[in-house]
């Protein structure tokens, strides 16, 4: 995994433990997450 990071990135990391590998899934969860919590906040604003 590390060799396919490197080769990607153009980078030579030879630990793993100095990258940090973030999955499509994870990050798809994540901005879905945030989009949802600026509506929940836009609804709140609006009713008050």
């Amino acid at each position: 995994m590390l060799s396919l990071y490197n080769a990607i990135n153009a980078t030579s990391y030879d630990n793993l433990d100095d990258v940090i590998v973030t999955e499509l899934e994870d990050a798809i969860n994540k901005a879905i997450n945030e989009c949802i919590d600026e509506e929940i906040i836009d609804e709140i604003k609006e009713s008050e």
